[in-house]
């Protein structure tokens, strides 16, 4: 590996170097299809995911090992897929599929060959940082409690923002003026005190866990209750 490494050269365009022995399925196996089909071909010592086509040769699907091997005789391949566990006709999957990650989600690899479904979310990283400011400005330290009491006592919020913008994403020296300005440019006014900021974020965040469990129940094809 290191010594084919040493010759590839950075202008070499990327499908010389890519691997054409992958192991692959048809869309419309069984998992006994499957089986059988593998035990006609060689593939490699290690194969952690069959990548399954169309027809016309395209990529509609990725199914792990383990979960072929898992499954029940009859099942359609295409039921395997990723992210497509719910869905019962090849292309409705297909489309799923391609929704799932344009939507941002992802596959993290976990322990037994499995796969676990991922979206990062901002998170509490923008109160937090809004805090440093309120404690350096008030030369003293400000509680969480504190910092709860008074988003209760500012009421409803009457702005938002998207905690996944990029912008909260890094830290700032000034945050709430921060999230001010951004309320500011989407034609929204909040003010700079303590308690709207905080009611602010909190709502933010709320919604945004919201909208994401939304889309997952739309992949899911039914209701999921948050634990």
């Amino acid at each position: 590996m290191i010594s084919e490494l040493c010759t590839i050269h950075l202008d070499d365009p990327i499908l010389k170097h890519i691997r054409k022995d992958y192991p692959s399925l048809r869309h419309d196996m069984t998992v006994q299809d499957a089986l059988t089909a593998i035990r006609l071909v060689a593939v490699g010592e290690r194969v952690i995911y069959f990548y399954v086509l169309d027809d016309a040769e395209r990529l509609v699907g990725v199914v792990p090992t383990r979960r072929l091997l898992t499954a029940g005789l009859e099942k359609p391949v295409s039921r395997l897929f990723l992210g497509a566990d719910n869905q019962f006709t090849m292309p409705h999957a297909a489309a799923m599929f391609d929704a799932f990650f344009e939507s941002g989600y992802g596959n993290n690899a976990i322990a037994d060959g499995r796969n676990m479904l991922v979206k990062y979310i901002t998170g509490l990283w923008i109160i937090q940082q809004c805090r440093q400011k309120w404690v350096a400005d008030a030369g003293a330290d400000i509680s969480w409690d504190e910092i709860v009491r008074r988003s209760e006592a500012a009421g409803p919020a009457t702005a938002f923002i998207d905690v996944d913008d990029p912008a909260f994403a890094l830290p700032h020296a000034d945050m709430p003026a921060v999230i001010v300005e951004a309320c500011r440019k989407t034609g929204q006014r909040l003010s700079g005190e303590m308690g709207a900021v905080a009611r602010c974020v909190y709502e933010s965040l709320a919604l945004k866990f919201r909208y994401r469990l939304e889309q997952l129940a739309g992949f899911a094809g039914r209701k999921i209750e948050p634990t």
